[in-house]
């Protein structure tokens, strides 16, 4: 795990490679959301795009993720997204926190749709997606 931490400290030395897509349930944003996106969330986005899609472009790797705040769930996740498309081999636990990021985090929908009235059904679509996470890390969110 020392070895993660590390690596997600310094990752402006780690090199884009092949990798995984894993398919995520991020929503498309409209042009005028996205443009309104912070640096932080505009990495996020497009770093979801790219594990989804399994490319991720050389403009994008060679981005600056953002400094670490621990604090703050938003610039981890930027990290680990980031570390999991310059990792040559991941380990189970890194597919497994990446697949978790790209398919349980809430924060675009939200962003698209913030109505109050909606906040039944992005609490509704936080259980589902959950459930749609293996069995073992089920059992860590319940």
């Amino acid at each position: 795990m020392y070895l993660y931490f590390y690596a997600i400290q310094n990752l402006n030395k780690l090199k884009n490679l092949k990798f995984s897509a894993i398919l995520s349930n991020v929503p498309v944003l409209p042009k005028e959301i996205e443009s309104s996106l912070s640096t932080d969330q505009e990495y996020l986005y497009q770093i979801y795009q790219a594990v989804s899609s399994g490319s991720c472009s050389q403009v994008l790797s060679n981005r600056n993720p953002g400094k670490m705040v621990h604090s703050r769930w938003l610039t981890t996740a930027n990290r680990i997204l980031r570390l999991y498309v310059t990792t040559p081999n991941p380990s189970r636990q890194l597919i497994k926190l990446t697949e978790y990021i790209v398919n349980a985090s809430l924060w675009f929908y939200i962003k698209k749709d913030s109505s109050f009235k909606l906040g039944p059904t992005h609490v509704y679509k936080l259980i589902y997606f959950s459930r749609c996470l293996s069995s073992d890390i089920k059992k860590v969110i319940d």
